[in-house]
């Protein structure tokens, strides 16, 4: 079975470099199969990618694609777009904010936080 290549991933970003401010450190994950336990565990895989549009930080869920002509040798990817920001988690089918597993309700927050003492 050939190898595939895939276009886009999906990371989260991990670090900035210090030599280009642009350049960021992207991780994913990959499921890989585990041949003595026919079973699926997860792969972390590193990517650079570059942030053209200066829109990510550190913490970020980014979509990444790879890019076709390489500025160094190191930054093989590019940052295409951004899911999540960090802190603002959104549910994709209510689109309510999440705190961990639990709903953010705007209205109460404001409520709460606005409420003199």
């Amino acid at each position: 079975m050939a190898a595939t290549l895939r276009k886009n991933l999906v990371g989260h970003i991990v670090k900035r470099s210090t030599v280009n401010p642009h350049a960021y450190k992207v991780q994913c994950l990959k499921l890989g199969l585990d041949k003595y336990l026919l079973k699926y565990f997860n792969k972390r895989s590193s990517y650079w990618a570059l942030d053209p549009q200066k829109i990510c930080d550190i913490g970020d869920i980014v979509v990444i694609d790879r890019l076709k002509e390489r500025p160094t040798v190191q930054i093989t990817h590019q940052i295409q777009s951004m899911m999540f920001k960090n802190g603002a988690v959104v549910d994709p089918i209510t689109g309510k904010l999440c705190a961990g597993t639990k709903f953010v309700d705007m209205e109460i927050r404001e409520k709460l936080l606005n409420k003199p003492s």
